[in-house]
């Protein structure tokens, strides 16, 4: 099961975010993410946001060990700068940013010797196309009830049909298109915050579920969620994160 990601609500490590409201829940300092059937295998988190929600910075370890601290920069609600390092190691992955009009244009990734760019192309506000250095480019249009986006590399291409917007969807199917089977089908249920209370992802292929389902509190404060993998309608896989508001330093 894939370990939780962290809010990416305006994180500026040199300056706040004044043009992006403040949430109006709590945020969690730190959690824990555990399989239930062996609690005692975890993955520790801790987190630092600003007020709107974007985590600063974020610690990933297990105990008194730390394994990975990643630091981003926001300007807006667009991340422009991130790196990530091993903890007492150096830099092993940076991601860079820039912007025009506040919107994503150019960037580049870094992840030890590899090193990908990929510019974005808008019509307005909607985001029609994209391009990376990698062979891989995307395109997408727009209907009343949603989008599809069309990415092509080297392999072939793949398509994604998502129903509402481009950033907040609540259903998305994608096929590569090798062969007559949906490759999957997600669909997220949001609370009045237009924040994920359910988020359901179907493989047509064998049948299987995977399921996360998050434990909120009304004024939206996410008190952990809870991620399983079902077959034949079965509980196969079962992890647990618990988040924490108060944190030792």
């Amino acid at each position: 099961m894939n370990a939780p990601l962290a809010l990416l609500p305006c994180l500026s490590l040199i300056a706040g975010c004044a043009d992006v409201p403040a949430v109006t829940w709590r945020l969690p300092c730190g959690g824990f993410y555990y399989d239930e059937a062996d609690a005692r295998s975890r993955t520790d988190y801790k987190w630092e946001h600003d007020e709107a929600g974007h985590v600063l910075r974020e610690e990933i370890g297990s105990g008194d060990s730390v394994w990975f601290i990643t630091l981003s920069r926001y300007v807006g609600d667009e991340v422009v700068h991130r790196e990530r390092a091993a903890n007492g190691e150096a830099i092993s992955y940076t991601y860079d940013v820039e912007l025009v009009d506040g919107q994503r244009a150019r960037a580049v990734e870094i992840e030890r010797d590899m090193r990908t760019n990929t510019r974005w192309h808008w019509d307005g506000d909607q985001l029609i196309a994209w391009r990376s250095d990698d062979f891989t480019s995307a395109t997408i249009t727009y209907t009343q009830r949603g989008f599809t986006e069309r990415i092509c590399d080297v392999f072939g291409c793949s398509t994604k049909v998502g129903v509402g917007d481009y950033d907040h969807w609540t259903s998305l199917v994608e096929d590569d298109g090798s062969d007559s089977i949906i490759d999957r089908t997600t669909t997220i249920t949001y609370d009045d915050h237009g924040l994920p209370l359910v988020e359901e992802v179907r493989y047509p292929y064998d049948g299987s579920v995977d399921l996360r389902t998050y434990d909120r509190l009304i004024d939206g404060t996410e008190l952990g969620f809870v991620d399983q993998h079902l077959s034949n309608g079965e509980v196969i896989d079962s992890y647990r994160m618990t988040n924490q508001f108060v944190c030792a330093d």
